[in-house]
């Protein structure tokens, strides 16, 4: 495997990358509300938010986003 070419400007665009940090965000957070004790969130709330945002960041790999074709466009 190699590198794209314009890999930083696809992390700082890309909505796939965005949904999944979004994703590992909300696990993490479920995480720290499960060793706090906290009843912040229902039970399988935290799970179903991650695995929709999951969704949507596996979606919009797939998906033509106009950011990415600006990019290839400009040839950045």
């Amino acid at each position: 495997m190699t590198l794209l070419p314009d890999w930083k400007d696809v992390l700082t665009r890309a909505w796939s990358v965005k949904f999944l940090v979004l994703a590992g965000l909300v696990s993490g957070c479920e995480a720290v509300m499960q060793v706090m004790g906290d009843g912040f969130l229902p039970a399988g709330v935290g799970p179903a938010v991650v695995g929709l945002l999951s969704a949507l960041g596996i979606l919009a790999r797939v998906l033509a986003q106009k950011e990415a074709e600006e990019i290839s466009e400009d040839g950045k």
